[in-house]
């Protein structure tokens, strides 16, 4: 600027530089001032108060503790312990460690002064070596060194050291030192995972562990309910979920096998049950501890802002299969591997088919087989649990260890079925409704055993389907699914006096909404044949003419699992119509996996009908006519065609037992439904009426 036009004077020069030099800061005798948001070093006087303050204590601390080595006399003074050491070394061995070189050393000091104190209470003498406490002072020496490569390695010394006093401790006070570890935040920093590894390593110290955390598992509540309006929210509790990531990190330790396989069927009945507890759980907020607000208290340490509490149901599965691992059952993960399981345990609706494939592979394995008993007896308390996902478990369990003959095993089999029969008035329809499949499940025993239980089983099969609390017909699939097992494998005499009630109860399911529900109705009542050409042959007789329509309606079923239901039916009652032309188409055409060409073969089968049944015409025509208000288009197309067919091919000479006014009136409504398709069976039956 002093070169530019207009030149300055030197008046205006010196007012220049007298600004310039005014707008510069200057560097403090202190150093820079510290930035909050800096990373600026520079000397702290409230680091340097800490300091002071922690070397006064320390200092207090080693005059004290000198004075007491000096001077106390245990024997006189009848001194047997030293309550407080404990305390004292977690308070100090931090500190040895403090980036100030003099808190390090008088750390270390009060450190060997304590330990000195501890074996002089415990009447060692004062000239006595001790190579522990000597060796300290070792360590003290290479403390006094600032060099980060020396200081490192006696941190990883330190750190090894620690390590081994939290073992040692725990060998003393085990269930404190279980406390405190499963009272971290999850999921566990290195540190805590290195305790329990450590840990780990001790056989007498897992099995002290373990059973408290097997105990702390069966005890404690696995969740907690939150409503929302009428919405449930189930939230894991914090206990349950670090005893589960603790177990975890055990398995996964090898010195942990031995203490596994000896109680492999508490650990595997506990942590089965606690997949079917977190199925659905939402993890617990995690423990963010509040900042102290004055600045020389220390904060206490929270959880990394990213780190994230584990899902309850992940930790879970991944702790049984790190448990199967350890345990060796390489075959059980081999079998859960190849069927998909571990996504089923987590998902509510599959669990209890995952279960029933596990075991499967249970039963089958040979390192889990023979805990089988074992396993039963632990699992069976969990039937009489308050937590519905529970019970669930069990009952799953239960009911697919039936159907395997319990491992031949016939006093397990009483056990399983009575601890069955006990839950059939359950609160939960699922539990209820495996109870069932596993009575049901009984018919693939011996027959003795089968002949046994007969009885209660078709006595609780009937109840289930009565079952007034079963939305979605769960329960009434199960109880004719257990009831077409059973009744192929038990005598006429045990079903005769029911066998008509049985068929009158089912009736209703074959125009159920659930295709399962239809097609296990259809199957039961193919399976009741068995017991109709003795005593009961005239009524059942009856009973198959009162379904006979439904039974051909639905062989043209919107479903495929229905149809093929109504072709194993039609195929097993054919023999009983008394009726060899229709037996006889029945047993040609109606083949399972056979495409039927439904129009022609109702046709040819109409014929038959009028030939063998001509009373029964007219039944039939009317049974047709009360499905032209079924909820499926199909049927409504499949029961006009049917009413032609019969009426288009009956003789001039019996159509007047026909109710022809009642007939006309039903399809001309028809023609007025919202169903093209039905509006054109109900043209194609009204055309085949010429005649009338």
């Amino acid at each position: 600027m002093s070169k530019l036009d207009p030149r300055l004077n030197e008046a205006e020069e010196l007012d220049l530089v007298k600004t310039s030099i005014d707008c510069i800061y200057p560097l403090p005798p202190s150093g820079l001032p510290v930035s909050k948001k800096g990373k600026e070093e520079s000397f702290d006087k409230t680091l340097e108060a800490e300091s002071m303050s922690e070397r006064e204590s320390l200092t207090t601390l080693l005059i004290v503790e000198n004075f007491l080595l000096e001077n106390m006399e245990p024997s006189s003074n009848n001194i047997t312990d030293f309550p407080t050491e404990c305390v004292i070394l977690a308070k100090l061995v931090p500190r040895c460690t403090d980036p100030n070189i003099r808190v390090r050393q008088m750390a270390m000091d009060c450190v060997q002064c304590t330990l000195r104190i501890a074996s002089k209470i415990a009447g060692n003498s004062m000239d006595q070596p001790d190579q522990m406490i000597d060796a300290l002072c070792t360590l003290k020496e290479r403390l006094e060194k600032d060099d980060p490569n020396v200081l490192f390695s006696v941190i990883n010394d330190l750190a090894k050291g620690t390590l081994r006093s939290v073992r040692t401790l725990s060998s003393h006070h085990l269930t404190n030192v279980l406390k405190a570890l499963l009272s971290y935040p999850l999921p566990y920093d290195s540190n805590i995972v290195a305790i329990w590894q450590i840990l780990s390593q001790d056989a007498m110290l897992t099995s002290g562990f373990t059973d408290q955390m097997l105990d702390m598992l069966s005890r404690q509540l696995p969740y907690e309910e939150k409503k929302d309006g009428e919405r449930t929210t189930k939230i894991a509790t914090q206990t349950p979920l670090a005893v589960t990531c603790a177990l975890k990190i055990i398995f996964d330790v090898e010195e942990s096998e031995e203490v596994v396989k000896k109680n492999y069927h508490r650990f595997f009945s506990s942590l089965l049950i606690r997949i079917g507890s977190s199925i659905d759980c939402k993890p617990p907020k995690p423990v963010v501890e509040e900042k102290e607000s004055k600045p020389k208290e220390k904060k206490k340490s929270v959880p990394p802002p990213s780190s994230k509490v584990p899902v309850p149901s992940l930790a879970a599965v991944e702790a049984f299969r790190s448990f199967l691992q350890r345990s060796k059952s390489e075959d059980i993960i081999e079998g859960l591997d190849k069927e998909d399981c571990w996504e089923m345990f987590e998902d509510e609706e599959r669990y209890p088919e995952s279960v029933t494939i596990l075991c499967r592979y249970l039963v089958e394995s040979a390192v889990g087989g023979p805990y089988i008993s074992k396993i039963v007896t632990s699992l069976a308390s969990g039937l009489s649990s308050l937590y519905d996902p529970q019970r669930v478990t069990v009952a799953a369990f239960f009911s697919e260890l039936i159907n395997l003959k319990c491992a031949g095993n016939d006093d397990m089999i009483e056990m399983v079925m009575n601890s069955l029969l006990g839950r059939l008035v359950d609160s939960s329809h699922m539990v209820r409704m495996l109870c069932i499949r596993g009575l049901g499940n009984v018919a693939s025993n011996e027959k003795q055993q089968v002949q046994q239980y007969s009885t209660t089983v078709l006595s609780a099969m009937m109840a289930g389907m009565d079952d007034k609390e079963d939305p979605e017909d769960l329960i009434t699939t199960e109880s004719m699914s257990g009831l077409s097992k059973i009744l192929s494998e038990i005598d006429e005499s045990h079903i005769r006096a029911i066998l008509i009630n049985v068929s009158l109860r089912i009736r209703p399911c074959f125009e159920k909404d659930r295709p399962a529900v239809r097609a296990q109705a259809f199957i039961l009542f193919g399976n009741l044949s068995r017991f109709g050409d003795g005593p009961s042959k005239a009524p059942f007789l009856e009973q198959i003419h009162s379904n006979f329509v439904s039974l051909l309606l639905h062989l043209n079923d919107p479903e495929q699992e229905v149809k093929k239901a109504c072709k194993f039916s039609l195929r097993l009652l054919g023999p009983l119509l008394e009726s060899e032309a229709i037996n006889n188409k029945f047993q040609k055409y109606l083949l399972e996996d056979a495409n039927l060409i439904y129009g022609e073969f109702m046709n040819d089968l109409a014929k038959c009908i009028i030939q063998d049944f001509p009373d029964k015409v007219n039944f039939y025509v009317m049974g047709c006519i009360s499905f032209y208000k079924s909820m499926w288009s199909e049927i409504k197309c499949n029961a006009a065609l049917f009413t032609g067919y019969l009426l288009g091919n009956l003789q001039h000479d019996k159509q007047v037992a026909i109710s022809k006014e009642h007939v006309c009136a039903a399809l001309i409504i028809l023609l007025k439904d919202q169903s093209p398709s039905v509006r054109a069976a109900a043209a194609e039956a009204m055309s085949l009426l010429y005649e009338y």
